[in-house]
């Protein structure tokens, strides 16, 4: 077990040789992990539940929904050899490298410590992944491999994009999401309509606009690039304009009409990540059972349409 390997490593003096990068601010000792910057003797270990936390099943949750709504507007059908193979493939290669991303956050942002060859195993089930999903589909290899390539480079040194505010806008409010749904649009006879493709951009953008605005402590602390506040307003309106755009879609029928009775709830959610009330991403994070269980339904509702 990874935890395992964690414990019998030991102390690792090689923390720049592994990551290929060293940790950009020391962290208050009184309050969160040893400095970084510290021997390795002096750092603490990660465990295996550290790289994948519990908020992280939101979006887990979501890479299925996304399929399957690709698959829905495409006018595709459900068949366990290929779509299903791909909402399980797709959920697992997006845990995997969230859990990357977390071994490198924890690294480089709080000073534990996390070997070297639990990253490469990390690494190398997502090729694994990749190479079943060839398997099932070249067409669907090449989405995992764009999705892995984006990711690796967000998060991995020397490149780690998200150190950058405006690639992360770019990753996760355009490309990772779109591309979630074009891995089940492959299995339909129809391209996936632009409205749909403005909706699923709209609210991922706006979501990350606004993460990024409840993470610019963190960023200055790290030294990271921070988005410009002015740019919230922005995110404002994308992420109202996307909620409007898909109830639009729901009333021609183009996504569920069902979807509908969920907007009080969505709205009242999405109402409360922008207000003063959400100071940090932590708060938000609260609402992730209530985000699993609104994902696990809209999965079931555009399986049982086809």
């Amino acid at each position: 077990m990874i935890h395992e390997s964690f414990q019998k490593d030991g102390p690792s003096a090689a923390f720049i040789d592994m990551t290929g990068a060293s940790p950009q601010i020391a962290f208050d000792e009184s309050s969160g992990p040893a400095p970084a910057t510290r021997s390795g003797s002096a750092r603490p270990h990660a465990s295996a539940r550290q790289l994948l936390p519990i908020h992280r099943l939101t979006v887990i949750a979501k890479t299925p929904f996304l399929v399957a709504l690709g698959l829905y507007v495409s006018g595709g059908h459900f068949a366990w050899p290929t779509v299903g193979v791909t909402l399980v493939l797709a959920s697992l290669i997006w845990g995997v490298l969230y859990a990357v991303n977390e071994a490198f956050d924890l690294t480089l942002e709080e000073g534990w410590v996390v070997p070297r060859a639990a990253i490469s195993a990390l690494v190398a089930a997502v090729l694994i992944i990749c190479a079943i999903a060839y398997s099932v589909s070249p067409a669907l290899a090449l989405l995992f491999g764009i999705m892995t390539a984006g990711q690796l480079a967000y998060c991995m040194p020397p490149i780690r994009l998200k150190r950058w505010w405006w690639p992360v806008l770019v990753l996760s409010g355009i490309v990772n999401p779109v591309l979630r749904a074009y891995c089940g649009a492959i299995w339909g006879p129809q391209p996936i309509p632009f409205l749909v493709l403005a909706a699923i951009v709209l609210v991922h953008v706006g979501a990350t606009v606004r993460t990024r605005a409840l993470q610019r402590e963190r960023d200055r602390n790290l030294r990271y690039r921070v988005s410009p506040e002015r740019l919230d307003r922005l995110g404002v309106f994308f992420t109202g304009l996307g909620l409007i755009d898909s109830a639009w879609l729901c009333a021609l029928n183009v996504f569920p009409r069902i979807f509908l009775l969920t907007s009080p709830v969505v709205v009242g959610f999405v109402m409360y990540a922008w207000s003063e009330r959400a100071k940090s991403m932590k708060k938000v994070r609260r609402g992730w059972i209530l985000f699993v269980v609104g994902a696990a339904f809209g999965l079931v509702i555009l399986l049982r349409g086809q």
